[in-house]
């Protein structure tokens, strides 16, 4: 039974879903309001026109559609649960939306479909949010498996290079802080790579008071990968430590002096370099910082790599090979 006081032209202009109403040749004879910002579209832009013609799109995309719309026509309720289909965008292209939606169809006296009830909701904000979860998901388990790799090789490489069981635990627990350090820095705004200047800082502000000029950095801002990052931060801990027992961080004039310029991968040149430390020779032999610093980082980087101890301390290079000079 109608309500006098009820309009119902207006209710349907206002329900809280999209909501739509078709004939048997699939052409819109009502649009409400929620619809018609969904899709971007004026009410006289789909009036009479076939759902096609103003939402053209590919046979693969439309197939879906298109059946659930004969269902309806054959009499009976087709639901599409987060179909995807694009809509123009008003300036000449399409954008993508995904789509819930239910078909009913409306019998007229003889018992025959005369119309078709759409009522349905645009979930592209839900569709994106689980597919950027899922994407989460993928790069958190592929950076676990390459970093759970890196402290095999950690461990393996430290034991080998060892004399003893407190030697091998002193070294490795190092390493592996060091690149606990870095997996903290690469959380929020830092998940897709960190400042080099940040991840320097965070490597070496251990080793130097604050205000200290024993360590100066020079260099552009750019960004480092995470793989990039878990490496140069073994590097950089490789090159403090040997800094600490045998360079520029063992005496009290000695000063470090860190310069890069370019981006990994485009022109790049990183420079480690101390002063301030004379009669310093080269090691004996090649441990595993020396194979981290000279086969690992260079091979990450796409770069290559050249250490000298002069008569004022170690120097380490890193670049690509069109990198200009500092």
């Amino acid at each position: 039974m109608s309500h006098p006081d009820l309009d119902y032209a207006e209710l349907f202009r206002h329900l809280p879903a999209h909501c739509v109403v078709l004939n048997r040749d699939l052409c819109f004879l009502a649009a409400n309001e929620v619809f018609l910002s969904n899709t971007a579209t004026q009410l006289s832009d789909v009036l009479g026109r076939n759902v096609f013609e103003v939402f053209p799109a590919s046979d693969d995309m439309r197939a879906p559609l298109k059946s659930a719309f004969e269902q309806a026509l054959a009499g009976e309720t087709s639901v599409l649960h987060r179909m995807h289909y694009a809509i123009p965008d008003g300036a000449g292209g399409t954008v993508d939306k995904w789509w819930t939606a239910t078909n009913t169809p409306v019998m007229d006296p003889d018992g025959q479909v005369s119309h078709i009830v759409q009522v349905g909701e645009d979930v592209t904000e839900k569709v994106r949010a689980e597919r950027m979860k899922d994407a989460i998901l993928g790069e958190l388990q592929h950076r676990a498996g390459n970093l759970l790799t890196l402290v095999s090789t950690i461990a393996r490489r430290s034991a080998a290079q060892a004399e003893d069981l407190p030697a091998f635990i002193e070294s490795f627990e190092a390493r592996i802080q060091a690149l606990g350090r870095t997996q903290t820095l690469l959380t929020g705004d830092n998940w897709g790579g960190l400042p080099l200047t940040a991840l320097i800082e965070e490597h070496l502000e251990a080793y130097v008071e604050p205000g200290s000029d024993t360590i100066t950095i020079d260099g552009p801002p750019i960004r480092v990968s995470t793989q990039q990052s878990q490496i140069l931060a073994l590097a950089l801990h490789e090159l403090a430590t040997n800094a600490v027992k045998h360079g520029a961080l063992k005496i009290p004039d000695g000063r470090i002096t860190l310069r890069w310029s370019g981006t990994p991968g485009a022109d790049f040149r990183f420079e480690w370099r101390e002063h301030g430390v004379p009669g310093l020779s080269p090691p004996r032999g090649d441990g595993f910082g020396s194979l981290i610093l000279m086969s690992f980082l260079p091979a990450q980087l796409g770069a290559t790599a050249e250490r000298g101890f002069d008569g004022d301390g170690l120097s380490y290079t890193l670049s690509t090979e069109a990198a200009s000079e500092l």
